[in-house]
């Protein structure tokens, strides 16, 4: 168990300035101002040729100009900052709906760009709006459009080409739903971006909070007290103000643990940290756990009266406190001692002055505190105190995600799925399908819908207009056939699933746009309609092209526009305005590059959040990595050895196969620590530890139990076979190296306690029948091991 504070790992609910979400909002509106001044200016010139009346394009002009005007008045007075939608981008994707369906009235000789216009409105806005928002704006746009058409052919005495009126509306009809699937890809993106980053930033806090914290009790650790130490002392060398520090010992820890088992003795440290909090919460003041049953008191600002009048609470807290819940007729004191630090001195001075009055505050009976200097005295009892511990702060453990074990949290949660027809229906193209492949499949799917809609067109529209003969119509049929159907069976060959794109998503948009460009140099008749499908290309291009892809798509399909264009243009066929012609290119060319700016958007932002994916997943690893193993040592803690202990039960209940447990405790570790200091001490742990990894099996399994103490699994082994012999060879490999550099002369022994697993037994009666033969070990002078 652990105690971290939960308030120190819970992610804070975000609070957005207004004066950012109004930044934000002029500046996305902002973003859009080249679009609408190159529309216009290529409209302009439109007029400036004689081939675009001006009193449509001064009218578009003169309400796009308001509409913006209007919207960045909003947006900079801040009135809808607390809305639901506060940077408007619902009410600017239906403001450039009506443009679009506006500019479908008035402009007779471009009404196909309105449509090129209508495909980037989409990509731009509809991406960041829910998808009930998205599915009115396409119905909104679709019925606008209908709308013009009817009210074009009431106002207009003449007679109607309906053929080629159907064909335009035709077109969005299609498009729009290819647009709106495209525009919830990038929407997906974009929410998987934002909550990778949330679990980022708690993993990341995580991560800072089990590095500077106790597992076990929620204080802070000792490599993190010493940071803290060392930066109040320089705070203290220019300010003048000193600070005390305490060395706090619970009397006779020992006994808890041998008496009562270590379960008891993890308990009582939990509660011993609570109490510590509820004294010494307030800021500065910080409590950690410096090793064992050892804590360390930083009180800046105290003197070594006050440190010591406040430790006197915390006694009288200790002695207050129920420790009977724990076991029977158990009962906690500890012994402390207290130095104020003086400017100038190293903290480790200051430290040693504690740990020198510690150790005469246990000399003079223990369960009293002590100030360094100033010999054997009774510190005089606190008065009344404050509690100031903050909420929470004896809150329990914090708990990681299960998904953070295998780094896919940025996936959402799967979504149980309908059974009826419909959903049937739509799974039948998957039968047989690998999940990861699914999403390209449905892309597939809905490019193929386009190429039997182009198909349709061909077949019902195109050929009997007499614009392309047999020959020309059966070509560009099975160009379209060969496109709606093979990208499936790319993606169901063995070879090509398991590539990084199994559907050669560029290869297949390079197609489309070939075939489209081909299109457009035979049938210059419905021209605008073939250019919006070149904008299509981009648009598919937008869920999943890389960057060098979508460059490639775009620079290709503007290039070999503006080649077919110069090629028309130099045959000077007769019968088609090229200067109308042109401008309908012109603008083609400014949608596309402004969608493929997009694409290039969309993936730099894929690559963000697979990138964001592996450093979420190497966080959360490392998160794991500290949650399972000691810090000093790097053996696994207790925690994950008491997991690994219930596994092994679950195995030998199965398998029947035995398996041993030993403890170990280092001999008279508490005179290394008194005698040579605790670096040393720390230095006796880390070295037993390696040579214990070096000497022991590798299906051996060794944990740090708590203190010196350590516990080994040994499955498969017998207690004297095996278990025994594995400890005499690690007790030899100590008597032949010296842990310690600081300290040569040091000589690390080892005393052990051997039990084998019972059928039928609870894991504790184990360890205690383990804990039972290393103390008949130490009864016999210590350096030797017993089965218990």
């Amino acid at each position: 168990m652990s105690l971290l504070p939960a308030d120190a790992v819970q992610p804070q609910p975000e609070t957005v300035d207004p004066l950012e979400i109004r930044r934000r909002g002029v500046k996305r509106l902002l973003l859009t101002l080249p679009a609408y001044a190159a529309v216009i200016g290529v409209l302009w010139v439109g007029v400036s040729l004689g081939v675009v009346s001006a009193l449509p394009v001064l009218v578009l002009a003169a309400v796009i100009a308001s509409g913006l005007a209007g919207f960045y008045l909003v947006l900079r007075a801040g009135v809808m900052t607390r809305s639901a939608d506060p940077l408007l981008a619902f009410p600017q994707v239906l403001f450039n709906l009506a443009i679009s369906a506006l500019w479908y009235a008035i402009a007779d000789n471009l009404r196909g760009a309105a449509l090129l216009w209508l495909s980037l409105v989409i990509v731009f806005d509809m991406r960041r709006l829910p998808p009930r928002q998205v599915r009115f704006a396409a119905g909104f746009s679709l019925l606008a459009l209908v709308l013009v058409t009817a009210g074009r052919a009431l106002l207009h005495s003449g007679p109607q080409n309906w053929p080629l009126e159907f064909f335009m509306l035709g077109l969005p009809a299609v498009l729009l739903p290819v647009l709106m699937a495209v525009a919830a890809q990038a929407r997906v993106l974009r929410r998987r971006q934002l909550r990778q980053k949330e679990q980022m930033a708690l993993a990341l806090e995580q991560l800072r909070q089990l590095s500077i914290r106790d597992g076990l009790t929620g204080l802070f650790n000792r490599g993190h007290m010493l940071e803290l130490l060392d930066a109040e002392a320089r705070r203290t060398q220019r300010s003048g103000r000193g600070f005390s520090v305490a060395l706090l010992d619970i009397d006779f820890f020992k006994r808890v643990n041998d008496g009562h088992g270590h379960a008891v003795g993890d308990a009582v440290l939990r509660d011993f940290a609570r109490l510590g909090l509820s004294v010494f919460s307030q800021e500065p003041d910080a409590l950690a756990r410096w090793g064992g049953e050892e804590f360390l008191l930083l009180l800046p600002g105290a003197t070594a009266q006050e440190a010591a009048a406040a430790l006197e609470g915390l006694r009288a807290e200790v002695h207050a406190h129920d420790w009977g819940v724990h076991a029977r007729g158990l009962a906690v004191t500890f012994s402390a001692g207290v130095c104020a630090h003086r400017p100038g001195d190293a903290p480790a001075l200051s430290l040693e002055q504690a740990d020198e009055a510690l150790y005469a505050a246990k000399a003079a009976g223990r369960d009293r505190v002590l100030v360094g200097g100033e010999g054997e005295r009774a510190a005089e009892a606190a008065g009344p105190r404050i509690d100031r511990r903050p909420a929470g702060a004896d809150a329990p453990r914090l708990a990681l995600a299960a998904s953070a074990a295998t780094g896919e949290q940025a996936e959402p949660a799967a979504v149980p799925r309908r059974g009826g027809p419909w959903q049937r229906l739509r799974d039948l193209p998957m039968i047989g399908l690998d999940e990861r492949l699914r999403p390209f499949q449905y892309m597939c799917l809905l490019s193929g819908a386009v190429y039997l809609a182009c198909i349709a067109g061909f077949l019902g529209f195109v050929q009997p207009a007499g614009m392309l003969d047999a020959r020309q119509t059966h070509l560009f049929v099975a160009h379209n056939l060969i496109g709606a159907f093979a990208p499936s069976v790319l993606l169901r060959l063995p070879m090509t699933a398991r590539l990084r794109d199994p559907t050669f998503a560029l290869a297949q948009l390079l197609w489309a746009g070939t075939g489209l460009l081909v299109a457009y140099a035979l049938m210059p008749g419905i021209g605008s309609v073939i250019l919006q499908m070149i904008a299509v290309c981009v648009v598919f291009g937008l869920a999943v092209l890389r960057v060098g892809e979508a460059l490639i798509l775009g620079l290709y399909l503007i290039g070999a526009l503006l080649l077919v264009f110069g090629l028309r243009w130099a045959s000077s066929r007769s019968g088609i305005d090229l200067r109308l012609a042109g401008i309908e290119v012109a603008m083609s060319c400014v949608v596309l590059w402004l969608l493929t700016v997009q694409s290039l958007g969309f993936a730099r932002s894929r690559e963000r959040v697979r990138e964001e994916k592996r450093k979420l997943a190497e966080a959360t690893g490392e998160v794991n990595r500290v949650l399972m193993h000691d810090a000093l040592t790097g053996l696994f803690n207790r925690q994950h050895m008491q997991h690994l202990l219930e596994r092994e039960c679950g195995r030998h209940r199965r398998s029947a196969v035995a398996f041993c447990v030993a403890l170990v405790d280092l001999d008279h570790f508490k005179r290394i620590n008194d005698g040579y200091g605790h670096r040393v001490g720390d230095e006796a742990l880390a070295g037993f530890a390696a040579a214990a990894r070096e000497v022991l099996r590798e299906t051996d399994v060794l944990a740090r139990w708590g203190g010196e103490e350590f516990l080994v699994l040994l499955p498969e082994s017998e207690p004297v076979a095996s278990g025994l012999l594995a400890l005499d060879r690690l007790r030899e490999a100590l008597a032949a190296r010296r842990l310690c550099p600081a300290a040569p002369q040091l000589q690390v022994t080892f005393s052990a306690g051997v039990a084998e697993y019972r059928p039928g037994e609870a894991i504790e009666q184990t360890l205690a029948r383990a804990d039972q033969a290393l103390y008949a070990a130490k009864a016999a002078g210590r350096n030797c091991c017993r089965v218990g």
